[in-house]
């Protein structure tokens, strides 16, 4: 996975010193940091290496977002501007498995009505063995300005409209049943001699973009709704539900009303 950062605009902020961060699944690469201005020019390549099936490389994301730095010493030190995220398999997707000169938005997970913070001008490309590599011709010197219509040429994924649309996912989980008892130690000796109970202690787990809700009932009939708002980009979106069996009520602190946003 291949990703050059070309350079930022219209970020979001005066006199600011900006850096990027591009991020590939657990691996991170930094640009160099510049000096008060809010439109940075870079110009930089890197490339992250992955020995790995190709089904697992296509789920990972790809992100690329823009820190203000408050010291040059500590890259966590600053303060995010906004991020934009993009799965592997949409851009090995693309016509000759890469984005070319796209301009990525740049948006605030957590204020999804705040609009564009920036955009940052960027090739991204994806290559696994034995598919065919198309040389990427990297601007010299900066562009100007007015020679890039950055609404144009956003970096969406074929046939995406340019607006984010906004969409409402709700789950339902009605009812756990068949789990395995979990008869351990002393509690298994228990229930020898004692009522005849199930020894489980389960709770629903559901993981939405790395975000995650807890709904539990002890009488294993479960009856829930989780609503998830979100703006989207990319087509796949995966939602994972896990059941997870406990010997103990740890969970039992976990407020019901709980949200995922």
């Amino acid at each position: 996975v291949s990703v050059t950062i070309i350079e930022a605009r219209q970020l979001s902020g005066v006199n600011m010193n900006p850096v990027v961060c591009v991020q590939v699944g657990d691996q991170r690469k930094y640009t160099s940091v510049k000096e008060s201005t809010n439109c940075p020019y870079f110009n930089e390549y890197f490339v992250f290496d992955f020995h790995i099936i190709a089904s697992v490389l296509l789920d990972k994301m790809i992100t690329i977002s823009v820190r203000v730095l408050h010291s040059r010493n500590i890259l966590r030190s600053g303060t995010k501007i906004g991020s934009f995220k993009l799965d592997v398999g949409t851009v090995y997707d693309a016509p000759d498995h890469h984005f070319y000169h796209k301009w990525a938005v740049l948006t605030d997970p957590d204020d999804v009505t705040g609009g564009c913070k920036g955009y940052v001008k960027c090739d991204i490309a994806v290559f696994g063995k034995g598919d065919k590599i198309k040389v990427i011709v990297v601007p010299q010197k900066k562009s100007n300005a007015d020679d890039d219509d950055i609404e144009s040429n956003l970096l969406l994924p074929n046939n995406s409209p340019v607006e984010r649309q906004r969409a409402r996912f709700i789950v339902a989980i009605y009812r756990g049943e068949g789990f395995p008892r979990m008869n351990t130690g002393i509690m298994a000796n228990v229930k020898k001699v004692g009522e005849v109970k199930d020894l489980v202690d389960p709770y629903v787990q559901v993981s939405f973009a790395g975000k995650k809700v807890f709904r539990h009932n002890y009488n294993n009939i479960i009856i829930i709704i989780i609503i998830i708002i979100i703006i989207y980009y990319i087509i796949v979106i995966i939602i994972i539900i896990v059941v997870i069996i406990a010997g103990a009520n740890v969970h039992k602190e976990r407020p019901l009303q709980s949200s995922l946003e």
